[in-house]
């Protein structure tokens, strides 16, 4: 957890894309049983709209610029001893 207790998370449903990845791999299941001159069940449109629902919901999160790093000021200096101290018991 970072130092000043703040936590950045991001939530992703990604259940939406599972069950399509399920759907389309019954489907695909499903034609690779059917004879070959059968009606198509799985096609390729509903697969490249599949892509588009994808790419239209992750664009806007993959372009949004990184937040910048806080720019933390220099601590300043502490003091050092140096000659021009009086010492307090001179013996």
């Amino acid at each position: 957890m970072p130092e000043n207790g703040q936590l950045n998370v991001a939530f992703v449903d990604i259940g939406h894309a599972s069950m399509q990845v399920c759907i389309v791999g019954e489907k695909k299941q499903w034609q690779d049983s059917l004879p070959k001159p059968a009606n198509l069940v799985l096609l390729s449109a509903e697969i490249r709209k599949k892509v588009e629902v994808v790419h239209r919901f992750c664009k806007p999160i993959l372009m949004k610029p990184k937040p910048a790093k806080p720019v933390t000021p220099p601590a300043p200096p502490s003091p050092t001893s140096s000659g021009s101290e009086q010492q307090l018991n001179p013996a």
